[in-house]
């Protein structure tokens, strides 16, 4: 892992592994399309536990506890070059993987290492109150933080598309009328 040191993975291994849970890091090099620049993958068997309240507390304190600190280390320590030169921090995002697709959820950037626990907190009350249909094949789910507020909003990768597409018309009036 690029964005932990070796003492801070071997760290996270060792409290992972107490509660029978195990990260993987691989590097994969080639082209892709993505919501982000960094994923942190949550396998479908803990996505599971996790939409079903049967995880247990001691578990979920583990999870938290690890996703903060690669979260942290990721927006601390990784810089992202794009194709004009531009670099900006990077923006990791938590994917759920589910039996018929994934839930993603996109970690907003004034987060605080403070105020981790709270967002915890809603994104498991928005991942819980997704019903599951095992008829739809591949479905994505964006879960992301609503404007200008504390609350998390579960979209479609359409409607979060035709979200962006909004703001950046937005910005465009914004600089037409400067």
């Amino acid at each position: 892992m690029l964005y932990l040191s070796q003492g801070e993975k071997n760290e996270l291994d060792e409290n992972l592994k107490k509660h029978g849970i195990f990260l993987f890091c691989y590097e994969d090099k080639g082209l892709k399309a993505s919501l982000n620049e960094i994923t942190i993958f949550i396998g479908e068997h803990t996505t599971e536990l996790f939409c079903s309240c049967i995880i247990g507390a001691a578990v979920y304190d583990v999870l938290k506890w690890t996703l903060k600190k690669a979260i942290f280390a990721i927006k601390k320590k990784i810089k992202i070059m794009s194709a004009g030169g531009h670099v900006h921090k990077a923006t990791p995002t938590i994917q759920f993987v589910t039996p018929n697709g994934s839930i993603s959820a996109i970690i907003p950037s004034d987060l605080l290492p403070k105020k981790f626990e709270s967002y915890m907190h809603l994104l498991k009350n928005a991942v819980e109150s997704i019903t599951p249909n095992i008829l739809e094949k591949q479905k994505t789910l964006i879960i992301e933080k609503c404007d200008n507020s504390k609350k998390l909003e579960v979209l479609t990768i359409t409607q979060y598309a035709q979200k962006l597409r909004e703001k950046q018309n937005k910005i465009k009036i914004t600089e037409k009328k400067q």
